[in-house]
Order: C-alpha cells, then structure tokens, then sequence
C-alpha cells in the first residue's frame, strides 16, 4: 500500500499522509522508502507523532532533518490505554505544546502541522468534548501567549503548511 501511494503521489502530485504507529519509530522508513519511489520530502506527512510514547525529540528530529512534514494531530485527547499489557497515558495538551514550542525554536516550524483527531463522539462538543475548534480556540492562542511562539509560527502550522499540502494540479 505504501508504495501504491507513494507512486500515485509521484504521478498527481499528491502528498501522502501515513497514520504511524504511536509505539513505534518506523517513520524514518516509511519517509525514506516514499521518497526513494520519488515522492518529494516536503510531500510526505507523518501524523500520531504526539500520541503516548511518541513525544521524543531525537526521532523527530531525525524526521525532520529528511525534509518530511511531521504532524501532532491528537490535541484533545488526553487519555489512556493499554497495549502489549501496559499502561499508557497520552500526552497532554501542555506536553505537546511545549514539544512543538520547542522543534519551531529550532526552525522546524515550516514542517510542523497540528491536528485534532477527533475520531469519538464523546470529543464533540455536544457531548462533553473539546471539538473541531480546539486548535484555534486554545491551543494556537496558548502557543503564542504561553509558549512564546511567533504569530507567523503558528500562522505556518495551522494554516500555511496544510494549505500548501493540500494545494496540487
């Protein structure tokens, strides 16, 4: 499949976006075998990079030094679960925030997207949950007020990056 998709990538143009696991660090791979099939680094987006285990700075950054786009897509979402048997909290909010503060300071921000996967009904507003407006609402405001990440920053992230994954012949 991922070389399905990264084919048809080289031909419309198309980004390719791949749900990795949040347990493990197969994204170094997956970015490398897309762009071998030619698909350009800046074309490749990686999401679940801020879910349970998966804030780690080194193996983002070693994505982000390949040119792919990494994607914190889970804000909202701060809950638990259990794989292979453990325990497992989620990130939170704060962690992620500071995570993402943190890879911009380093100048990463044009490679940087974030996402609120909102996937149950119970993380719609109308039944408790922080919604679709979460990002915009809390999170982009609390980047720049609490975290001291430039407008323009935040403008990249949640708007200029999306826009220009999105935009193809």
């Amino acid at each position: 499949m991922l070389e399905a998709a990264g084919q048809a990538a080289v031909r419309t143009g198309a980004p390719v976006n791949v749900h990795v696991s949040p347990y493990g660090r197969e994204g170094v791979g997956i970015a490398r075998r897309l762009t071998s099939l030619g698909v350009p680094p800046e074309r490749v987006v990686l999401s679940h990079m801020d879910s349970n285990t998966a804030l780690d700075r080194e193996y983002h950054r070693e994505l982000l030094e390949l040119g792919i786009v990494i994607e914190f897509d889970n804000f909202g979402c701060e809950n638990y679960s259990v794989q292979s048997g453990r325990f497992l909290r989620n990130n939170s909010d704060y962690e992620r925030m500071q995570h993402i503060a943190e890879l911009v300071a380093e100048g990463y921000g044009r490679q940087l997207t974030i996402g609120c996967d909102v996937y149950t009904k119970t993380q719609l507003t109308s039944f408790g949950g922080l919604g679709y407006d979460h990002l915009h609402k809390r999170i982009a405001p609390t980047l720049l007020e609490w975290f001291d990440v430039d407008a323009s920053a935040i403008e990249e992230i949640v708007r200029n990056t999306p826009r220009r994954l999105l935009d193809w012949a």
